[in-house]
């Protein structure tokens, strides 16, 4: 089976450095894209980590706004959230290009 995600989005915010200290202080990034649906006015709305190598370069090069690829593993997660279980779709990324900035 073949778990591959490619979609073009505009950037929400600004993406954001973090630490994760259980995994002997992995940097990763985290920000979100908005993608434009071909019908109507829908927008999808897709959460993105990127890991390692690619956290830094997420941070310094794309800005709120900026138009960006992205490619990716889709991890997709289910909690409980209050009396309602609740499904996450995250892109667990592996390469993104800048389109417009």
């Amino acid at each position: 089976m073949l778990n591959q995600f490619q979609g073009i989005g505009r950037v929400i915010k600004d993406p954001e450095v973090r630490t994760f200290v259980d995994e002997g202080k992995k940097k990763y990034s985290k920000f979100s894209i908005a993608i434009p649906r071909d019908r109507g006015d829908e927008t999808d709305f897709l959460n993105i980590t990127a890991w390692g190598n690619l956290a830094e370069p997420t941070v310094q090069i794309l800005k709120k706004g900026s138009l960006v690829s992205v490619a990716g593993r889709l991890q997709i997660e289910s909690k409980q959230v209050g009396d309602s279980k609740t499904t996450f779709v995250d892109l667990q990324l592996e390469r993104f290009y800048v389109l417009e900035s």
